[in-house]
C-alpha cells in the first residue's frame, strides 16, 4: 500500500498541521473563542434571554428567529447530555456507580440512555474538568482539534490532496450542515471522531503492529462510547467502506483480498466491544426491557426538502446559524 511521501511523525509536520487546524477552528468558531459565545446547549437554548456576550454571533438573526432555531433537536442535549455530564461529575466526586441516577431521568438506564451519552469521552472529560460552559466549549473544540490532525493526515497521505485542498476539506468538515446543526447535540459525537477512526483503520491496514492495533481499538472506543446507535452505525459504515476502498485502490490486491485483509480492523472493533461490555451490556438490555426501540420506531419525522439537502454544505455557524 503506497502513500504520498510525507513525514507523518516529524515534529515539523505535527506543528504545521496543528497550526493549520487551530487557524481553521478559530475561523469557524470566532464568536466562541473571541466574542464570548457558547456552544453549550442550555446557553444556546436560552440565548434570546441571556446577556449579549453569551449569544454573540458573526451575523444578525432574521426577524422572528432565535439562535437556537438553527440547531437540530437541541432539547435532547439540554435535558439529556448536560444533565448526564453533571450527574457524571457528581458520580466522580462521590465515587458512586454511574449506571443509575435516582434524581434525573437523564441519568437512568433506558430510553434516556440514547440521549445522555454520559460514557462518551466528551462527557467524561467535561465532567472531570468541572462541567461549566467554558469547560464544555474547551473540551469540544479540543476534541475537534485532535480529530482535525488525523483528517489532515488522511487527506494528505491516503487521498493525495494538496495542502490547500486538504484545508478546504477540513473546512467543509467543520462547517457542513450536519455538523453545525448538531454541534450541541449527541448525534454528532460519533461523527466527530470519524477522522481518528479512519486514520487508525488505514494505518492498521497499511502495516499491522501492536501499537497500531491498540490505537485502532481506542478509536473504536471513542466512536462506540456515546452509545447512540444511528450515528455510530452510519459512522462505521462510512469508515469501513472508505478503508476497504482506499486499501483496494492503493494496493495490487483484488477487491475481495482487500476486504479479507480488513480482518485486523474488525478484530480491533471486537476488542473495543469487549472493553466496553460493562457499559454496553446493561444499557442494551435495558433498551429491550423498557421497549426503547419500539418507542423510538413509533416516532415520525418529516421528509427532507431541497433546502435541507442543500444545507448539508452550508456554513451555518459562520453565517450566524442562518
Amino acid at each position: 500500500m503506497t502513500s504520498k511521501p510525507i513525514s507523518r511523525n516529524s515534529a515539523a509536520t505535527f506543528l504545521w498541521i496543528f497550526l493549520a487546524s487551530t487557524l481553521l477552528i478559530a475561523f469557524s468558531f470566532f464568536d466562541v473563542l473571541f466574542l464570548g459565545a457558547s456552544l453549550r446547549p442550555s446557553d444556546v437554548g436560552s440565548s434570546h434571554i441571556a446577556p449579549t456576550l453569551t449569544r454573540s454571533t458573526l451575523g444578525p438573526q432574521r426577524d422572528q428567529r432565535q439562535l437556537y432555531h438553527g440547531y437540530n433537536d437541541i432539547g435532547t442535549s439540554v435535558w439529556g447530555l448536560e444533565p448526564g455530564q453533571l450527574f457524571l461529575q457528581k458520580t466522580f466526586e462521590s465515587a458512586d456507580l454511574p449506571y443509575w441516577n435516582p434524581f434525573s431521568s437523564a441519568g437512568e438506564i433506558g430510553v434516556e440512555s440514547l440521549t445522555d451519552s454520559k460514557f462518551s469521552i466528551f462527557s467524561i472529560l467535561t465532567a472531570l474538568l468541572g462541567g461549566s460552559s467554558q469547560t464544555y466549549n474547551f473540551v469540544y473544540l479540543g476534541l475537534l482539534l485532535f480529530n482535525l490532525y488525523f483528517l489532515f493526515l488522511v487527506f494528505l497521505n491516503y487521498f493525495n490532496l494538496s495542502i490547500l485542498s486538504a484545508c478546504a476539506g477540513v473546512l467543509v468538515f467543520l462547517l457542513a450542515g450536519f455538523h453545525t446543526s448538531n454541534i450541541t447535540n449527541i448525534l454528532v459525537l460519533p461523527y466527530t471522531f470519524f477522522p481518528f477512526l479512519l486514520h487508525s483503520t488505514l494505518r492498521l491496514q497499511e502495516k499491522g503492529s501492536v501499537g497500531r492495533f491498540l490505537c485502532c481499538v481506542l478509536a473504536h472506543i471513542f466512536v462506540l462510547s456515546p452509545m447512540f446507535p444511528p450515528s455510530t452505525i452510519f459512522t462505521f459504515i462510512f469508515v469501513y467502506g472508505c478503508g476497504v476502498l482506499v486499501h483496494w485502490r492503493q494496493s495490487s490486491q483484488s477487491f475481495f483480498s482487500a476486504l479479507y485483509s480488513f480482518w485486523r480492523v474488525g478484530a480491533s472493533g471486537l476488542v473495543a466491544l469487549f472493553i466496553l461490555s460493562p457499559i454496553i451490556v446493561p444499557t442494551v438490555l435495558s433498551w429491550f426491557y423498557l421497549e426503547t426501540f419500539a418507542h423510538y420506531s413509533s416516532r415520525q419525522a418529516g421528509s427532507a426538502n431541497l433546502a435541507a439537502i442543500i444545507s448539508i454544505l452550508s456554513p451555518k455557524h459562520f453565517l450566524g446559524i442562518l
